[in-house]
């Protein structure tokens, strides 16, 4: 069995370009590494990213053409959902999946008498699901905006509205000292 073309890209600098693309098929890498970088494209314009952003391949096939420190992850996405009209003021810890349609899905651990589930569609859409114990749950949407990678993991924004019209934001991926020094501007509206 002859192996399928692979590459991975990455937005360049990552810090500030929202994009990570795997693509597989064509009839060799360079074909692979094409649709990654198009991909990677895509993406930056849909985050309306920086002028100064880039895509640059960062795998292709079994080859590494990055550092390791490129390929830094954290295993978990730190996440703070706060609406003052909901009483939500959370900062918590989420684990990262995908769904079958692309979207990232974000899911709170931790307690047991609440489950939260962020679905952030590659199109723009966020839903934000909020289920607890003796109430009916509770489903927020709305659109999110990929700012950047940290340690491997979006970091981005999603304004969120529930059907009474009361307001969410939800902030996942920002390191405890950037969301320091940027809490006025990350809780700001669109």
């Amino acid at each position: 069995m002859t192996p399928v073309p692979r590459a991975f890209a990455l937005g360049d600098p990552p810090e500030i370009c929202p994009s990570r693309v795997a693509a597989a098929g064509g009839q060799d890498v360079a074909e692979a590494a094409a649709a990654a970088l198009r991909g990677c494209f895509a993406d930056l314009s849909r985050a309306e990213a920086p002028a100064e952003c880039g895509c640059r391949i960062v795998a292709a096939d079994r080859a590494l053409t990055a550092p390791p420190a490129d390929f830094a992850y954290a295993p978990g996405v730190s996440t703070w959902i706060k609406s003052p009209e909901l009483g939500l003021d959370l900062l918590v810890a989420a684990h990262e999946t995908v769904t079958p349609s692309g979207a990232r899905r974000l899911q709170v651990v931790g307690d047991p008498h609440m489950t939260i589930t962020a679905d952030l569609g590659p199109d723009g859409r966020a839903e934000l699901l909020i289920e607890r114990t003796g109430r009916p749950p509770l489903l927020l949407t709305g659109t999110h905006r990929p700012e950047g990678l940290r340690r491997g993991r979006f970091a981005e924004r999603a304004w969120l509205t529930d059907p009474e019209g009361r307001d969410a934001i939800l902030l996942s991926g920002y390191e405890p000292l950037e969301f320091a020094m940027r809490r006025g501007e990350l809780l700001s509206t669109k």
